[in-house]
């Protein structure tokens, strides 16, 4: 498997080295900064009508992939409008609207491929380039059975993409059994295949999966009632996308990797809700919510070696309420200023926690009843 590391963006050249595009009424500078600013669609449909140099500013390769490192986009799932948003976060602003048939309760993204998942089977992905989902084949489900949400994950070695589908069922000894299914986006043939199922059942909902470097990533299902007596709380099983295979052991989390060290363990099923897993700037992160003083400890995988993994403590966030901590906000993106964009799925707000002054911002509010998921959503300049 491939070694995960943290591996920082690379910002654009400064604006300043873009080409001098000015009417003379204001400062480039003061110009351009003005002009970063604007959302993607006041740029492309008004300003470049202004004049000739404005036009030639604004389209400077420079400028363009400034505008796109200052604008992250968020493609938000609306539960009471049954639609995908693609959000320009830095103005808070709706740019793409895109219909889902029916009532869906999750969603995932890789790139600028998104896949919502419904109440019901089907899910239905937006894929590169489209204007409208496309259903997936439903798959049978007999008996008693619990499904979870469809993950979507990319495989950067052959550029495909793939969807995994969970269920969980009840034995007759009281225990679990979590079937794993995966169906390949590429190409026009789309089945499902029976892919192995993990040792022990997982967790693929919101703030416990993650998928990099064609690697899916989830940490182990709260619930387990037939979990081993050595299973540690921050234990994350990996699923190998290309070769559609669990990987042997699972890879062990920051608290565990440090107690084991003194001899000390933490107690599965007392700790494994403080705990919870996520992707973050394309590493893999998890967050620790700690019991006391209303802390959160975000930390990054830096290597893999085998089981043992290599994690760094970058961010210790103090929650600025009690409300805030109980809700358990998960990190979505950092931004070019350093803040770190915080999701609550329950509140349905985002906030911003900037590390340097320690302090809380709200980035997005929905109002209440809106978005039930958001991810990240990285395509071309929308310049371009």
């Amino acid at each position: 498997m491939k070694k995960s590391a943290l591996a920082p963006e690379h910002k654009p050249d400064k604006v300043d080295d873009a080409p001098l595009a000015n009417d003379g009424v204001l400062p480039t500078d003061v110009l351009r900064d003005v002009l970063l600013r604007l959302p993607a669609k006041a740029l492309c449909h008004r300003i470049r009508l202004v004049c000739r140099s404005w036009r030639l500013l604004t389209s400077d390769p420079v400028f363009v992939q400034a505008h796109k490192f200052l604008h992250p986009l968020i493609a938000g799932l609306h539960e009471d409008q049954r639609e995908i948003h693609i959000i320009d976060l830095h103005g808070n602003t709706i740019i793409r609207r895109i219909p889902v048939p029916r009532a869906c309760n999750d969603l995932t993204t890789q790139l600028d491929v998104v896949c919502a998942s419904a109440i019901k089977e089907p899910s239905f992905v937006l894929e590169k380039g489209q204007r409208e989902v496309s259903a997936l084949p439903e798959l049978q489900l007999v008996g008693d059975t619990t499904f979870f949400p469809s993950v979507l994950g990319y495989v950067p070695s052959t550029g495909e993409y793939k969807v995994l589908f969970f269920k969980l069922y009840c034995t007759n000894n009281h225990g679990h059994v979590q079937p794993c299914h995966v169906i390949s986006l590429n190409g026009g043939n789309r089945r499902w295949r029976v892919a192995p199922r993990p040792a022990v059942p997982v967790e693929p909902a919101p703030g416990n999966r993650a998928v990099i470097g064609g690697v899916a990533y989830f940490l182990m299902n709260p619930y387990n009632v037939n979990c081993p007596d050595d299973l540690e709380p921050d234990s994350i099983a990996s699923f190998d996308l290309e070769a559609e295979e669990w990987m042997p052991t699972p890879l062990r989390g920051p608290l565990s990797s440090l107690l084991s060290a003194g001899g000390d363990a933490l107690s599965y099923k007392k700790h494994r809700h403080n705990f919870q897993l996520t992707e973050l700037n394309g590493s893999l992160v998890i967050v620790h919510c700690k019991n006391r003083g209303r802390s959160m400890d975000i930390w990054f995988l830096m290597d893999i070696d085998k089981a043992k993994g290599i994690w760094c403590k970058r961010y210790s966030m103090q929650c600025a309420s009690e409300w805030e901590y109980n809700r358990r906000f998960y990190p979505v993106i950092i931004l070019d200023d350093g803040r770190i964009v915080m999701w609550n799925r329950i509140g349905q707000i985002m906030r911003a926690y900037d590390p340097r002054t320690s302090t809380w911002s709200t980035v997005m509010g929905t109002g209440g009843g809106m978005y039930v998921a958001v991810g990240t959503y990285v395509v071309g300049s929308l310049l371009l």
